[in-house]
């Protein structure tokens, strides 16, 4: 708990969320369906945040209670994909199957209404939870996905991202060179759009691949 009280006060801080816990908590119960809509899924976005980044998946008991709110107002097709995603986040912790059941009916949905940047994020998500899992070939193979969709959305940011974690797969293969070449191009993306912070751990991926290439001295002027 002390752990999850660190990362949302610390989420908070920060522009990515504007709101607290218990003020969107409050708009669920008593705001419109727009309003409604957008709080829970802020705040599940906090519990998956959460669970990505501390890499603790207790946050799935709270955010089950919110599950049937979301499928109650999942009237359109994109938030019936969302509710699925947001089922495949969470049922990790209990059923790993139905875990990806739900993230395959969120990738036929997306397909069947040609939503690129849609279907990217299915295949992300997938990707993501494989990895998670340590199962990490079709990890490989949902990220490719995802990459060749967000090309076509030219979503630049989201696919350096998405190179990022191809590049750390090849470099649990020993494939070092393929390995920089993902990630050196993330990097330059991200110096591109000015975002420091995921240029900065990038780059710290490609001083890593050259020491496991044994090229020191090219690490340290990296």
């Amino acid at each position: 708990m002390r752990k999850l009280l660190l990362f949302l006060l610390l989420a908070i801080s920060t522009k990515a969320f504007c709101h607290s816990p218990d003020s969107l908590k409050k708009v669920i119960a008593t705001g419109s369906d727009v309003q409604r809509y957008k709080a829970v899924t802020t705040l599940l976005d906090m519990y998956i945040s959460y669970q990505r980044v501390v890499g603790d998946t207790t946050m799935a008991d709270s955010a089950r209670k919110y599950f049937p709110i979301m499928e109650r107002m999942a009237t359109d097709t994109n938030r019936r994909i969302q509710y699925d995603l947001y089922q495949g986040w969470f049922m990790v912790r209990y059923n790993l199957l139905q875990s990806f059941e739900h993230i395959r009916n969120a990738i036929k949905s997306a397909r069947e209404s040609k939503n690129n940047a849609m279907i990217a994020e299915c295949y992300l998500t997938a990707g993501i939870l494989s990895e998670s899992e340590l199962d990490l070939s079709p990890a490989m193979i949902y990220y490719f996905a995802a990459s060749n969709y967000l090309k076509l959305t030219k979503d630049e940011l989201n696919l350096a991202a998405c190179n990022v974690r191809i590049g750390n797969i090849l470099m649990i293969y020993v494939q070092y060179d393929r390995a920089l070449e993902y990630v050196s191009f993330a990097a330059n993306v991200f110096l591109k759009h000015k975002d420091y912070e995921q240029y900065g751990l990038a780059t710290e991926r490609v001083v890593a691949i050259y020491l496991n290439k044994g090229e020191q001295q090219k690490a340290l002027e990296t």
